[in-house]
């Protein structure tokens, strides 16, 4: 609570003191309103285990934005995730496991008015993960939270759709912006679940764009609409920030996240992410 409190006056200070449209996939990489393609690598320092991971456990994102006119563009993401650890077994030897698997692709579209100042944005991530072994399960589960946003990039037995609404003001000709973002999961059954899933998705985001750099202050939230327990215990949040420097067409990056209380953090202590996106003119 303590956490969740600071950051809120943190967030809330930024807007006192101190957009131009953000691209939807990924939340974290501003490129403004031009066709971009980007990399990102996740690193996350994980809470809930014994096991002693690799530095090449991570999660790589390959993410596109295209822009077809002022008011639309094409959104597009592959995910991977991989990793490696050691941990005692029994009588005591070291055990050592690994595995990997490719998440499922993201189709997407935002649209709106010429200026974005209010867009909505809609897409469909391919079914493609299948969890084969305990190994990629393993993959899986720890790049779902490797970016909580992004949890369906890595679910299986659905195929996951979003729909999300977006309001975003902006001040001194887009130098600076604020981002509210709405909207919910959508898990259509796929073979073994009868039933779907349903998560409500919140989130605002500041940014300051000066042209020699972009900094972006962030919280996002989820739950999921049958959650049987309390609305605390269900809720999951992060608070991020992130720095990007453009060097000509390309553009750099470091994020960092936390999570804000439970269930999330029972999970994941922080995630360190670095990105370079290319500027398509």
């Amino acid at each position: 609570m303590e956490r969740r409190i600071l950051c809120t006056l943190l967030l809330g200070t930024a807007l006192l003191c101190t957009a131009v449209p953000a691209t939807a996939q990924p939340l974290w990489v501003d490129i403004q309103d031009q066709s971009n393609i980007s990399f990102e690598w996740l690193k996350s320092s994980y809470e809930f285990s014994n096991a002693d991971f690799s530095f090449f456990t991570s999660t790589v994102y390959l993410s596109g934005s295209f822009v077809v006119s002022p008011s639309f563009r094409i959104i597009a993401d592959i995910p991977f995730s991989s990793f490696s650890a050691s941990y005692e077994g029994f009588f005591s030897s070291s055990v050592d496991e690994s595995g990997s698997v490719l998440g499922n692709p993201y189709v997407g579209a935002e649209f709106g008015n010429d200026e974005m100042t209010f867009f909505a944005e809609g897409g469909i991530r391919l079914p493609t993960v299948n969890h084969n072994s305990f190994e990629e399960r393993d993959a899986a589960e720890l790049g779902a939270v490797a970016d909580i946003m992004r949890y369906p990039a890595f679910v299986d037995d659905y195929i996951p759709m979003s729909i999300m609404l977006n309001g975003q003001p902006m001040w001194q000709g887009g130098k600076m912006r604020l981002r509210l973002r709405f909207g919910g999961w959508f898990f259509i059954p796929n073979e073994k679940h009868l039933d779907g899933e349903t998560f409500f998705i919140l989130g605002a985001y500041y940014t300051y764009d000066n042209r020699d750099f972009i900094v972006r202050i962030g919280y996002t939230g989820a739950i999921n609409s049958e959650a049987e327990i309390n609305f605390f215990d269900a809720w999951l949040d992060e608070f991020g920030v992130a720095v990007q420097k453009p060097f000509g067409d390309w553009v750099p990056g470091i994020m960092l996240r936390f999570p804000m209380g439970e269930p999330l953090n029972d999970f994941v202590n922080y995630t360190l992410g670095l990105n370079v996106a290319y500027r398509i003119r």
